[in-house]
């Protein structure tokens, strides 16, 4: 009888711009530049790959606070420029 393996860590990479990466080799990716954190889901249907991307907010936290990056929003709307 066979252990039981441990769940391994899900695979991460850092996405640099204008780099191909391979289908299906990790599972999830770290924006270039502000460090967003995608988790991604892949299905075979029909003889076609879907692929699907959802944001982790928690793990975006944790690696933004790793490296130190802060992200700050400009309020573009003439709404709530107008706001007083």
């Amino acid at each position: 009888m066979s252990k039981p393996r441990k769940r391994q860590r899900p695979k991460t990479v850092q996405i640099v711009d204008s780099v191909w990466y391979a289908l299906g080799g990790y599972d999830s990716q770290i924006c270039c530049g502000c460090g967003l954190v995608h988790r991604l889901d892949y299905k075979l249907e029909k003889g076609r790959i879907f692929e699907r991307v959802k944001v982790d907010g928690r793990a975006t936290e944790a690696e933004r606070k790793k490296h130190g990056i802060k992200v700050t929003r400009k309020v573009t709307s003439a709404k709530a420029l107008n706001r007083s």
